[in-house]
């Protein structure tokens, strides 16, 4: 990626975006047909599981994505063998995923104790482990068409497979929800395959092995375990502070399951400009480790200001849309019977503007080995809204959810501003002081 690593981004948003573009239509049509297949009761249990899901399950499984593109980039620069890498991402993961699903009966409560819907949650935790493994892989080696394919194929298969359960009349929650399951560990086959074609090709990695030492490389597989706590910390509180209106509503409104239903709606909405940052995500990532393996803290600064500035006004924008539009969206694309005002989809809204901000500022981050700073962050934004959960009772529960999600999002969004900053700066100071000291030692030695 050296000396066009603009380039580079640009292309591997190119070919990921049309993968993301599909997948973000997936999940319309999802949840679409199954708000109308689906009874309030059904449809709210549905929602809490895509909001577990989509909390809990990224922010365990994202860090190993995020980690492996990292790692793995990082060596292949170095020349260095990728393997050791890719072993110890997989067995991460793994155990990850048997934690989650252990855990997963815990959520009953919140499903009204519906054992094939905690079934459901556990096996949709379990294939967001597959997929978020696979695609590390595929973005640390650079292979962005076939981490493109297999967003694409998630997003197919969450159009036909819950179209065939629609035309064939089914009305049962879990089933919808088993879509979670099987889109995407199927989408993963075709691109597990190539990856591990790939692997098998690596000349570091076989340099490696036909060398007169062959051990375990410990350093390879440490280096996915450095800062991989921290940044899960920062991931989880990431993933539920921005699936948190519709917990709240569900803790503070036990009894409006279409309100639910409907928040869950609205929040997809709202969040639609996540998917452009998805696109572009492995690709900026890639581009801002090597930047920063290099020493150039102007030049990422300077992407990653690009990227925040983008990504903001495409947010602002989407907020604006969504308060206007969003009642009327809500009831003929998700057949929504119960719809947050004009006012509460703008503070959804524009938490969600600040929650992709910080989202890019935290690869930001994560490219300078920032990940404890990533931590306190996101542990602030929480702090502010279970704050914001407290608010005078006088006020609709939407609307106290969707001020606290407002405030806890801009709230991460400045802090990890504020510490992008000061670490590249710090960076760019040491940098200067190690060049200074080289060029006074040069001169002691000429004279």
């Amino acid at each position: 990626m050296r000396g066009g690593g603009g380039a580079a981004v640009r292309r591997a948003g190119s070919a990921v975006g049309a993968g993301t573009a599909l997948l973000a239509g997936g999940c319309y049509v999802h949840l679409a047909l199954a708000g109308r297949a689906l009874a309030p009761g059904g449809l709210a249990r549905l929602s809490t599981v895509w909001a577990l899901v989509f909390s809990v399950g990224i922010g365990l499984f994202f860090p190993v994505e995020q980690e492996l593109t990292r790692a793995l980039t990082a060596r292949r620069a170095g020349g260095r063998g990728v393997r050791p890498v890719v072993r110890r991402g997989i067995r991460t993961a793994a155990c990850l995923a048997l934690a989650a699903v252990c855990l997963a009966p815990l959520a009953l409560p919140l499903l009204d104790g519906r054992l094939r819907m905690a079934a459901v949650l556990a096996g949709a935790l379990a294939g967001l482990a597959v997929a978020h493994t696979v695609r590390g892989v595929l973005a640390g080696l650079g292979l962005f068409p076939w981490y493109a394919a297999q967003l694409a194929g998630d997003g197919l298969l969450r159009v036909a497979l819950p179209a065939a359960l629609w035309t064939a009349g089914c009305r049962d929650a879990a089933a919808f929800g088993a879509v979670l399951v099987a889109a995407p560990v199927l989408s993963c086959v075709p691109a597990a395959l190539r990856a591990a074609g790939a692997l098998r090709g690596d000349a570091a990695d076989r340099a490696v092995a036909a060398g007169p030492a062959v051990v375990a490389d410990p350093a390879g597989a440490d280096e996915l375990r450095r800062g991989f706590l921290p940044l899960l910390v920062s991931s989880l509180l990431s993933q539920a502070l921005a699936n948190a209106p519709v917990i709240g509503i569900r803790l503070l409104a036990p009894g409006a399951a279409a309100l639910t239903a409907a928040l869950m709606g609205a929040l997809v909405l709202v969040r639609a400009p996540q998917f452009l940052v998805t696109s572009v995500q492995a690709g900026l990532l890639a581009a801002l480790t090597d930047r920063w393996a290099r020493g150039d803290t102007r030049g990422l600064l300077r992407r990653l200001g690009a990227a925040v500035a983008a990504v903001g006004a495409v947010g602002l924008v989407a907020a604006g849309a969504v308060a206007a539009a969003g009642p009327w969206a809500l009831r003929v694309l998700f057949a929504a019977t119960a719809a947050p005002g004009r006012v509460d989809l703008l503070l959804l809204g524009l938490g969600s503007a600040a929650y992709l901000t910080a989202f890019v500022l935290a690869n930001g981050l994560l490219a300078m080995a920032g990940q404890r700073a990533q931590g306190a962050a996101w542990a602030v934004g929480a702090a502010v809204l279970l704050a914001g959960w407290a608010l005078p009772a006088g006020l609709p529960p939407v609307t106290v959810v969707g001020a606290s999600y407002l405030a806890g999002a801009w709230s991460v969004a400045v802090v990890l501003a504020v510490a992008a900053v000061r670490t590249a700066r710090r960076r760019a100071a040491l940098i200067t002081e190690e060049r200074d000291e080289h060029e006074r030692t040069g001169h002691l030695v000429d004279g």
